[in-house]
C-alpha cells in the first residue's frame, strides 16, 4: 500500500502528465483475475509477489532491451 496515493492513481497521473515510460504493477494481489484487472485499469504488464525469476526476466527483456 502506497501512503497518498493507490499505484493505480499514481500510473494514471503519470500517464495524465504524458509519461511514456512502461508501468509495471508489483502485487500482492495474486487472485486468478488479478493480471486482467491491472492490464484493463492501464498498467503495460503485471508482476504478483513473490516474484517468480522467469517472471521478472520476461519483464526485464520486454521493457528494457
Amino acid at each position: 500500500m502506497m501512503p497518498n496515493m493507490s499505484g493505480t492513481e499514481t500510473m494514471n497521473t503519470l500517464k495524465e502528465k504524458g509519461y511514456q515510460t512502461p508501468i509495471v504493477v508489483l502485487t500482492a494481489d495474486v487472485e486468478t483475475d488479478s493480471k486482467v484487472k491491472y492490464i484493463n485499469a492501464g498498467f503495460d504488464d503485471y508482476l504478483g509477489k513473490p516474484i517468480e525469476i522467469k517472471e521478472l526476466e520476461r519483464v526485464l527483456k520486454k521493457y528494457l532491451l
